[in-house]
């Protein structure tokens, strides 16, 4: 049951961005008040000195100091003009706000009337902030004003966001990069802060400690745009080369950018000219701004929604027969709020260890590494047993003694960064800010929910929201097109955790998986019903109908297994998406290959010589594209000519027997006979389908529309298995042809 004391230390966690803003508003006032002292002093001190080395002139004498009078007492005036103007408000905001939590800080119950009113104010406050990030800034003001909260809720904070996001919206960095000049320092240690958490997953990676970096890059891309190139040197030279320490790379590439037209097709050269940067830029500056303030990237009021419901949510509240009037997620409208919330993490969840697939329980308890890294005893006493004591984290890499982990208990209260492939816990003083104030809003309870009989035998699946992030949150390896912009899986270095994410949860593979995994299946039915179907009607079926038949069928199924294996390893690591990548590549050409066959057996059925020919020099020219597909050594962007020519030479190998056929015996006639349409149609939709994924449309159109459906590569998938089955209609009517129409070659 749910404690009935007020979990005060986590309402504290949850309210630290409410003290950190006038902070942050106070610190930058202090600091521009100290280079105005400084600057003055030093002009007053520096006059004086002058004055004490020149020869006594009285006048002369008389004008200096009555100059140094002068900025002293304006000095003076500035300093009085502050306490009265900024600094006065930004304290009595201070004083506000630290009142507000006092009042707080005695209460016990949380029916207390004192409570109530202050759970009230709090959730006016979450209103404002609701509707100041949707851009409702009339809605926000008004209720702030009406509520009496104007100093409770950040609106000038949200001005200045939206009047800078608003900046680089129009194409300008100008308003961003003041910003950084004015919060340099503070930008610098919330860098070294956020790179202690660099051996652990953390929610966001720090964007903004290359925050003014990309904005000088993008200043210098601009001008590149633009064909000024000697003022994009000099920019260069004096914005970007300070940099060189840490983006040498980066500088390298822009350095080269000049020689290109905004209009080139060469890919690293076309990403740097891409639009789609600024939007890159304006999500990274809002990271940096929401960082440096402890303000979380979602609103305060979703995070609350979220650890509430995330406490309660079962699959039972969503069967009619077995919800409660009691709870919140068993109400209709809360419970489709709820629908992307987790179900709660009590005794009868099941989480899955990652290396293992086991499922963790009582007797298989899960075990953290040093670095929160959570997996099975069994697994890890496996992997200990192999390797003297000794077991790595595949995530991490770290690697430890056995006797280092740490046994965690499976009756922990709910927290969101625990995920069903890889529970993750972190120390309470490494926690990121977004995962803390989740799990500081979320009430104590005992493992059984209020409602629920915890005696039935369901269990849940654990998920999270985080099992996917965004384009800016993945590593570099992982960049492949910059116009689909969330859904990404993280990168899981394990089989099974990217086998459970094709079941699990949806993201943005998860059309391109299932669309070549269902046709796998689609074409192993045809393999294994073909004979029953078609051939075994005719008596004039021979061995070689059965081999032609076998080998397009095969090479099918080879083709969509192989692409749908690609995609699911996508997520694994860099060494094996590499490899897998070369196994999607070897389906194509099987693909190419195995579709020739029964093409070329039936055009040229009755001239076996032609058959010989065609099929010799396309099984050479594939077993040469297999050979270099799946090499490492040409895999080298030096050998890039050289893999063009040969999949350009397997393409067009399929155009000289399909010439030959049209001279042979005339359009009408394969048509008829051999069902030439449906082969020209299965060619059109390889080639629409490729070009729609070579320009990447629609999402080139609408980036960040086409994330999970309906995506240029999802397009081309679909369009790849319409090509095929209308390449077996073609096979289907040839082989009628012959054998039921004309049975046996003419002498």
């Amino acid at each position: 049951m749910a404690s009935n004391k007020l979990n005060i230390d986590g309402i504290m966690l949850f309210e630290q961005p409410f003290a950190r803003v006038p902070y942050e508003n106070y610190r930058k006032i202090f600091r521009a008040s100290q280079k105005n002292i400084e600057r003055e002093l030093g002009a007053v001190q520096s006059a004086a000195a002058d004055l004490a080395r020149r020869t006594p002139d009285t006048q002369d004498s008389v004008r200096t100091l009555e100059t140094m009078i002068t900025r002293v007492e304006t000095l003076k005036r500035k300093l009085s003009d502050l306490q009265d103007g900024p600094s006065a408000q930004t304290q009595a905001v201070m004083r506000e706000r630290l009142h507000h939590l006092n009042s707080v800080d005695e209460l016990q119950h949380p029916s207390d009337p004192e409570f109530v009113r202050w759970a009230d104010t709090r959730l006016d406050r979450w209103l404002v902030d609701w509707a100041l990030r949707h851009g409702k800034d009339k809605t926000a003001r008004k209720i702030a004003q009406e509520k009496g909260i104007e100093t409770l809720v950040d609106i000038d904070l949200f001005m200045d966001i939206r009047r800078i996001e608003d900046a680089l919206g129009k194409h300008s960095c100008a308003e961003a990069l003041a910003w950084c000049s004015e919060n340099k320092s503070a930008l610098r240690k919330l860098k070294v802060l956020l790179s202690s958490f660099s051996s652990i997953h953390v929610y966001s990676r720090a964007p903004q400690s290359t925050l003014e970096f990309d904005l000088r890059l993008q200043e210098y891309i601009e001008l590149a745009r633009a064909r000024k190139a000697q003022e994009a040197m000099a920019y260069s030279k004096k914005h970007l080369v300070p940099w060189q320490e840490t983006h040498l790379a980066q500088i390298q590439q822009a350095s080269a950018l000049l020689a290109f037209p905004p209009t080139t097709a060469c890919g690293p050269y076309k990403r740097l000219y891409d639009p789609i940067r600024w939007t890159h830029l304006t999500h990274t500056f809002r990271l940096a701004i929401f960082n440096l303030n402890t303000l979380p990237s979602e609103p305060l009021l979703h995070l609350a929604l979220y650890a509430g419901l995330a406490s309660l949510k079962l699959p039972a509240c969503y069967e009619p027969g077995t919800r409660n009037p009691d709870c919140p997620v068993c109400d209709p409208p809360l419970g489709r709020l709820a629908t992307e919330v987790p179900y709660s993490h009590h005794v009868n969840s099941t989480i899955v260890c990652r290396i293992s697939g086991r499922i963790m329980h009582g007797d298989n308890p899960p075990m953290a590494f040093p670095n929160g890294y959570v997996y099975s005893r069994e697994a890890l006493e496996e992997m200990a047993a192999k390797n003297g004591g000794v077991v790595k984290c595949p995530r991490s890499g770290m690697e430890c003694e056995f006797s280092k982990l740490t046994k965690l208990p499976l009756s922990c209260p709910p927290h969101p960064s625990l995920q069903a492939e890889n529970p993750l816990v972190y120390p309470e003083n490494q926690m990121p800010d977004g995962a803390r104030q989740r799990r500081a809003a979320s009430p104590k309870h005992e493992p059984d929910v209020v409602g629920h009989d915890t005696d039935k035998s369901e269990t849940s699946t654990t998920k999270t929201e985080s099992l996917t992030i965004h384009w800016s949150d993945l590593p570099e390896w992982m960049h492949d097109n910059e116009y689909i912009l969330t859904g990404y899986r993280r990168e899981l270095n394990s089989w099974t955790a990217c086998v459970l994410s094709v079941f699990r949860y949806l993201h943005n593979e998860t059309v391109n998986i299932h669309s070549h995994l269902e046709a796998a299946f689609l074409f192993l039915f045809f393999l294994a019903t073909f004979d029953g179907a078609y051939l075994s009607a005719y008596d004039t079926v021979s061995w070689k109908d059965y081999a032609v038949f076998t080998i397009f069928l095969s090479a099918g199924i080879f083709c969509f297994f192989s692409s749908a294996f690609f995609h699911i390893s996508t997520a694994h690591s860099q060494p094996v998406s590499s490899r897998c990548h070369a196994f999607d590549y070897s389906g194509i050409v099987v693909m190419i290959v195995g579709s020739s066959y029964p093409a070329i057996y039936y055009a040229f059925y009755c001239e076996w010589y032609y058959q010989v020919a065609y099929l010799t020099l396309i099984t050479t020219l594939g077993l040469l594209a297999a050979y270099i597909v799946l090499n490492p050594e040409y895999s080298r962007p030096t050998h890039r000519g050289a893999r063009t020519k040969v999949f350009i030479a397997l393409g067009l190998s399929s155009v000289w027997p399909v010439s030959h056929a049209l001279f042979s015996h005339g359009f009408k006639t394969l048509c008829h006979e051999m069902g030439f349409q449906w082969l020209l149609l299965s060619g059109a939709m390889y080639i629409v389908g490729a070009l729609l994924y070579a320009n990447r449309i629609p999402e080139k159109l609408a980036p960040g529309k086409f994330d999970y459906f309906f995506a240029s590569h999802q397009i081309f998938h679909f369009f790849v298995v319409g090509a095929a089955l209308a390449h077996y209609a073609c096979i289907l009517i040839a082989f009628n042809h012959w054998h039921d129409k004309i049975r046996i070659c003419p002498s």
